[in-house]
């Protein structure tokens, strides 16, 4: 218990002097960390996501697919790489700010001694599992309608006078690439 205190008094101490790894300290680093299942969902929906625009570029820019099929392969398989790092990202910060919201203890927080204590951390973990959750649907929604937005920006603005293979391959991975790395600046 005195471990306990000890960690939260510091936990409070570090957010009141406005430092940023107070959740570090309260959540546990390990927590953070989406399984790979959970990597493999964010990127399945990735897939499905970023292939989307092939439909586009097949039908009405009259890209043939025997054709092309290649570089629509690539493009897709590399922007889904790239959007599920970005998924990661977002996700990650999510958890962290839906966790000190909602108050919910790192599994490292807790000694596993006590009945209470396990209580505790059993109720936590399923709360932590909730979370984790919430935050990779609220990330692959926030990513995908920024993606679609920035998408046709680009396809049907910026590029229009470009030609319908270069027009498909930075209007599917420039957004992809951009959000990335404005996931990692979060």
């Amino acid at each position: 218990k005195a471990r306990q205190k000890q960690k939260m008094v510091k936990a409070k101490k570090t957010a009141d002097a406005g430092g940023d790894d107070w959740m570090f300290e309260k959540t546990g680093s390990s927590d953070l960390k989406l399984s790979s299942s959970q990597n493999m969902f964010c990127f399945l929906w990735s897939l499905v996501f970023t292939a989307a625009p092939v439909f586009i570029y097949v039908t009405v820019h009259g890209l043939s697919f025997e054709k092309w099929g290649i570089v629509f392969g690539v493009v897709t398989l590399l922007s889904s790489v790239i959007m599920t790092f970005a998924h990661q990202n977002v996700a990650t910060g999510l958890k962290l700010r839906l966790l000190d919201m909602r108050d919910v203890q790192a599994e490292s927080f807790f000694d596993k001694q006590s009945d209470k204590q396990k209580q505790k951390l059993e109720s936590s973990s399923a709360a932590r599992e909730v979370i984790t959750w919430e935050s990779i649907y609220l990330a692959l929604a926030e990513n995908f309608s920024r993606f679609f937005f920035l998408a046709v920006f680009l396809g049907l603005y910026l590029l229009r006078s470009a030609p319908s293979p270069v027009n498909y391959v930075v209007s599917v991975s420039l957004p992809a690439a951009m959000l990335s790395y404005s996931s990692m600046r979060k």
